[in-house]
């Protein structure tokens, strides 16, 4: 066993790979976990370009090319331009806790497999069409003289982790992530760890609706009187069962995830077995403030302090104290909404105006993120057309639903000849 800074001292394994092709190409690397190897996945960890992860934190891939293979995972999805050469140095060792699992052996292959440009998985082909940006964004909220939205230099596809793997979301100027889905159109807004496509209805007239109340903290949840909390690692489940929404532990829904669902079950419950079960984020971890008084002093939820920081990965709902709240928090579910970190990734900011080349400007909606408690008000982030806002729960207001397509979703185009995924020429999955 090693701790991570002695794993990345090692000796890499070193694979060069050059694109000789006219054209840029997309391409998974996988790790493939041989019939030989003994050593337990969950005490391995992988170092890639001195990036650690976990093997059983990795996303998982069905039908492995390469003989003899138990266990194949995604490492990295990249993107190379033609002519150009990539390294990649890959390191493997025993986590540093590990007490178990003397004289075994880790055995694997690394294998580089081509994205194909053809009418096959959505998610690799989202992913082809969009070279990969490696920068960082500018999540400042300050009123900036130049928004990142309007920047063509921070628009596109990038990269960041949740809590499957590495999920690739796009930001700013996009116009080429349109999907045709159930009778409806729809905006994708990232491919997540696990390889399931976020997407988010375009628009609606259908969808208006306000907050079971406002006069308690509760208010800002998903669901509120959880039998458990719903945490990371135990999540409240909402399963789809014989035409209707059934909740796992969870308690009492609140009338926007409930509004929602009635969506679902209306429009598109005809299409539910090409919808993920994913997870969806109601952070009600504590930020600052007040718990005993709001009145005098705002409780601010976890939102708070990751404005210019956002994140795919959903806090625990922890109190100031450290004990778990039974509201809100993390669920496994088919649908529910986006949230204040998303719409924050995809380059719209808190009360600044102007960003209006934006792929969501304009597409009003309720999130599932609450910000804070005054004692008298409950108030979630609400995408108000040329900016990220908020809203007491009384208020009426319009809801987006989201949902997740399943990793091994199929498309087809009407217009090969044309660029794909344009509002004129979708990604139509039927």
């Amino acid at each position: 066993p090693l701790s991570d800074e002695d794993g990345l001292m090692t000796d890499p394994y070193t694979i060069t790979i050059t694109n000789n092709c006219k054209k840029d190409l997309g391409y998974d690397v996988i790790l493939n976990v041989l019939n030989d190897s003994t050593t337990k996945n969950s005490n391995m960890k992988v170092g890639v370009n001195n990036l650690v992860k976990e093997v059983d934190s990795l996303t998982p891939v069905e039908n492995p090319t390469v003989a003899d293979t138990k266990n194949a995972y995604r490492l990295t999805k990249d993107y190379i331009a033609a002519g150009d050469s990539k390294t990649y140095d890959f390191r493997a060792w025993m986590d540093e806790d590990t007490t178990d699992d003397e004289n075994t052996q880790f055995v694997s292959k690394i294998s580089i497999e081509m994205l194909q440009d053809a009418q096959g998985y959505l998610a690799d082909n989202i992913y082809l069409k969009n070279k990969l940006l490696t920068i960082t964004p500018n999540f400042n909220n300050v009123y900036p003289t130049t928004l990142a939205p309007d920047d063509k230099s921070e628009s596109g596809l990038l990269a960041a982790e949740d809590a499957d793997g590495t999920s690739y979301y796009f930001r700013g100027i996009v116009d080429n992530n349109y999907v045709s889905f159930g009778g409806f159109t729809w905006k994708v807004i990232r491919i997540n760890g696990d390889g399931t496509i976020r997407i988010i209805l375009s628009s609606t007239e259908e969808i208006n609706g306000y907050g079971d109340g406002f006069n308690e903290a509760k208010y800002v949840s998903w669901t509120y009187n959880n039998e458990e909390p719903c945490t990371v690692a135990n999540p409240c489940v909402t399963r789809f069962e014989n035409g209707a929404f059934v909740n796992d532990r969870a308690g009492q829904d609140n009338r926007m995830k409930r509004m929602v669902q009635d969506w679902y079950i209306k429009n598109i419950a005809s299409n539910n077995d090409k919808i993920a079960m994913g997870r969806f984020c109601n952070d009600t971890s504590y930020s600052r403030g007040s718990e005993t008084d709001p009145k005098s002093s705002e409780l601010y939820f976890g939102s708070d302090k990751r404005l210019k920081n956002p994140s795919l990965i959903c806090p625990d709902p922890i109190d100031v104290d450290g004990n778990l709240r039974n509201y809100g928090g993390n669920y496994l579910a088919k649908v529910g909404l986006i949230t204040n970190d998303e719409i924050l990734f995809a380059g719209l900011k808190y009360s600044v105006t102007g960003a209006t080349t934006n792929y969501l400007y304009g597409m009003e909606t309720w999130t599932m993120t609450p910000r804070s408690f005054s004692g008298s008000y409950a108030v979630i982030w609400f995408n108000d057309k040329p900016y990220l806002s908020y809203r007491s729960t009384d208020w009426w207001q319009k809801y987006l639903p989201v949902i997740n397509l399943k990793a091994d979703t199929v498309f087809k185009i009407e217009h090969p000849e044309e660029t794909p995924g344009t509002e004129s020429n979708p990604y139509i999955v039927e």
